[in-house]
């Protein structure tokens, strides 16, 4: 295979040493270098500049991988079949509105845009459109600028990476003194948001706080230069501008290194280096949303003037113990280390994909149907409004001793044709255990989409969400759309907080979801389950570890021991709450009777679960990560259709309340047999 990379000569050329090249430290070195060695183990590569076309005209290679800059034109001399995209920033029309609007809200004058600040967005816009796949480098709210702008979800994909290996813990004990926050930036100026840093550290709430300040980079242009002298002057002493430093050098390294804080409150990043530089330190981030990076434990700062909250943020961090400054610093290191450091196989992957056609992983859906005549249809109608839009799916559909319609409701659905395999099985009713490791073993995707026949997505793009984070992520091994479940020992007491909290002789568990706890519906967190339906897991982790223990069967608990399980093996689980109705429609058929077996049974596996594993009760190391869902597509949902998902909420909410005091009525009527049966022996 031909490979044709078209990116910097200036900042990467493969043909000289590291010690000859002056960026070697920068991140458009480091994307370039490590794009041109993936790129190698795919086919043959050839390098370029943009500006030299002539070199590849006619030459029909295979793939073009190319930032924007001469992408069309590049495409078109080289004949490429494919052409990836490598995008480091948001859609061009975003980038040039958040920095007018910025001038024009602040009252600033146009000469703080420095000449190349605003982008030429029909060029921009020809490489979009020449593109069959655009890799982009930043998170979901990166992401939703080119979605929003047009371009379909199915065409894009986004990605970590890294600048730095992350450090060791015990590489730094903090020293006496003050509080040290770093602003490091490519350019001190304008997009970086140095404004904004000027107007937070010469605050007058700020009077009298131990903190030291310290600046690198070059300043952009006449006003940064004198806004940057002022600001020193303003400090007395407390601020310090170390200038522009080469990003290999020990100065750099130096400054780097004694950071207790970041503060970069970009107007607009794909995903900024310097930042990564500073995190992959262990120094805690406080940084704008629009810096491409989801981690912020205190905090994201506001890109504006005068704003109290963003004072406030620097006085919480100046006033946390050195235990709490400690724990955050941790968790810096522990959230580098597993969205970042590994970041050359989610892209080695993403090259592949791309170069394959799809441009994502195959995900494999997986339904198992026990007589849901009534809803059978409707579930499946809400996956595929999903599965259609994502490039590369597959649906395993399992009849589970279905003794009513239900085969003819999938029949009716399978009558029309469907973008993507559909595969249907039929089996004894043998329970949702043992059908869910039937659709698992049989999938073909690299992930394994579990979704109970009595779920009901609403949320058309959950694979996308998916797909991105753990493709990023490759120590998370399960992802929850439902609830989170963190468990402790048996005999635990005194839990407190917002959520369900159980505390039974059986199990002691505290649920995480939106109903009690509204605040998690704008994470993704880190939890020791979750909950079946929908349930992700990735494939080669089920290869080499197992699937669900069948010994569980016919129900219960099989879903929170995989997960211990993984997390036994080092690996992550993690929830994001997706847009998902549990109506709970098998168990709230039950009668009395049937509901007592299944209590034994649950004790049981309950007891089975507790023996294998000893939940810790400390949870105060688990990440938590801003959360931003994926922009639908232009015109994928109407109204009507959420309408009459708002109102089977509404239903399902009350028919569930009503269904757990009856569950609960049930379960006293079964101990006062067993007491009447106890006495009467």
């Amino acid at each position: 295979m031909r490979v044709l990379l078209s990116y910097s000569r200036r900042h990467f050329d493969p043909a000289l040493a590291p010690t000859e090249q002056p960026f070697w430290g920068t991140s458009a070195n480091i994307i370039a270098r490590t794009l041109y060695g993936l790129l190698s183990e795919i086919g043959e590569v050839t390098y370029i500049d943009p500006s030299e076309l002539e070199a590849v005209r006619g030459g029909s290679y295979d793939v073009l991988v190319g930032i924007a800059r001469g992408f069309a034109e590049v495409a078109t001399a080289s004949g490429a079949r494919r052409r990836i995209l490598v995008a480091v920033n948001v859609h061009p029309a975003e980038r040039n509105r958040r920095l007018l609007e910025f001038v024009e809200r602040e009252g600033l004058q146009a000469a703080c845009i420095a000449p190349d600040g605003l982008v030429d967005v029909a060029a921009a816009q020809a490489a979009i459109a020449t593109s069959t796949n655009i890799l982009c480098f930043g998170n979901v709210a990166t992401f939703n600028t080119y979605v929003r702008a047009g371009v379909p979800p199915s065409k894009l994909r986004v990605l970590n990476y890294a600048t730095a290996p992350t450090a060791s813990r015990d590489v730094r004990v903090r020293p006496d003194g003050p509080v040290r926050f770093v602003h490091v930036a490519s350019e001190v100026g304008l997009r970086k948001g140095f404004d904004v840093v000027v107007d937070v550290f010469g605050a007058p709430e700020l009077e009298g706080v131990d903190f030291e300040l310290h600046i690198v980079g070059a300043p952009q242009g006449a006003r940064y230069e004198r806004q940057l002298a002022a600001c020193v002057a303003a400090g007395r002493g407390r601020v310090h501008d170390h200038g522009w430093l080469d990003a290999s050098s020990p100065e750099y390294a130096a400054v780097l290194d004694r950071a207790d804080f970041l503060y970069f409150p970009s107007l607009e990043e794909g995903q900024a280096g310097t930042a990564l530089d500073v995190i992959a330190r262990g120094a805690v981030p406080i940084v704008s949303a629009q810096t491409g990076i989801d981690f912020a434990p205190l905090g994201f700062c506001e890109t504006a003037i005068g704003v109290a909250a963003n004072v406030d943020l620097v006085k919480r961090a100046c006033a946390l113990s050195g235990a709490e400054l400690h724990r955050l610093r941790e968790q810096t290191l522990a959230y580098h280390e597993e969205l970042h450091a590994g970041w050359a196989e989610p892209l080695a992957d993403a090259l592949r994909d791309a170069v394959a056609g799809p441009g994502w992983p195959r995900m494999s859906v997986i339904v198992p149907l026990f007589n849901k005549e009534r809803t059978a249809r409707r579930l499946l109608d809400l996956l595929d409004r999903a599965m259609s839009q994502y490039p590369d799916c597959e649906l395993h559909i399992i009849l589970d001793g279905c003794t009513d319609t239900t085969r003819e409701r999938v029949e009716q659905f399978l009558a029309t044709p469907r973008s993507y395999p559909v595969r249907v099985d039929e089996t004894p009713d043998i329970f949702e255990i043992k059908t869910n490791n039937i659709g698992l073993r049989a999938a073909t995707g690299r992930y394994g989409v579990i979704v109970q026949d009595d779920n009901f997505i609403y949320d058309e793009t959950f694979l996308f969400e998916a797909a991105t984070f753990l493709e990023k992520d490759r120590t998370a091994v399960v992802l929850g759309g439902l609830a989170g479940v963190n468990f402790y020992p048996r005999g635990t007491v005194g839990l407190e907080g917002p959520g369900q909290i159980a505390m039974t002789a059986d199990e002691v568990y505290w649920r995480q979801d939106a109903n009690t706890d509204p605040e998690l519906v704008d994470h993704v967190f880190e939890v020791d389950a979750c909950m079946r339906g929908p349930l992700i897991l990735r494939k080669s982790f089920l290869e080499q570890y197992g699937y669900l223990d069948e010994v569980y069967a016919p129900l219960y608990q099989d879903d929170m021991d995989l997960c211990l399980r993984a997390r036994d093996r080092g690996y992550k689980v993690y929830c994001v709450l997706m847009d998902v109705d549990n109506d709970s429609g098998t168990m709230g058929t039950y009668d009395p009777e049937r509901w007592e077996r299944m209590v034994a049974i649950m004790k049981r596996n309950s007891d089975m679960l507790y023996s294998r594993w000893t939940p810790s009760t400390d949870k105060s190391g688990y990440l938590r990560l801003r959360r931003v869902r994926i922009s639908e597509a232009a015109g994928a949902a109407d109204r009507s259709v959420r309408l009459r998902h708002q109102a089977r909420r509404r239903y399902i909410a009350a028919r569930r309340s009503w269904l757990h005091i009856g569950h609960v009525t049930h379960r006293i009527a079964a101990m006062r047999r067993r007491l009447q049966e106890h006495r009467a022996s």
